[in-house]
């Protein structure tokens, strides 16, 4: 009699399917930075000087970074990361064993 409203299309879901497409962007945007730092020190290393004023500027900028940032902090974070990551592993490991239960 009335119309009815899918659940696909309801404003609650089409605000999380677009939030979860605009967090994996922005994942990929992030990833993608890390990788041109970390091609960047490669490069510098093995190119040294000669490498370009890009790959040097990024060079520059991360050491200057591992100098001024104390070495507790480096840890502490690194340390928080491992522990972020081993969660994640646990919560996917647990969802796998629901969703082989059902």
């Amino acid at each position: 009699m009335g119309a009815q409203v899918s659940i696909r299309h309801s404003p609650g879901v089409v605000m999380e399917n677009y939030l979860n497409m605009a967090r994996r962007y922005l994942w990929i945007f992030a990833e993608i930075g890390f990788l041109v730092v970390l091609v960047s020190l490669l490069v510098h290393l093995v190119l040294g000087e000669a490498s370009g004023g890009f790959v040097k500027g990024i060079y520059d900028n991360v050491v200057k970074f591992g100098k001024d940032v104390p070495s507790a902090t480096l840890l502490g974070v690194a340390v928080l990361m491992l522990l972020v990551w081993y969660i994640q592993q646990r919560i996917a490991e647990n969802r796998e064993k629901q969703v082989k239960r059902k």
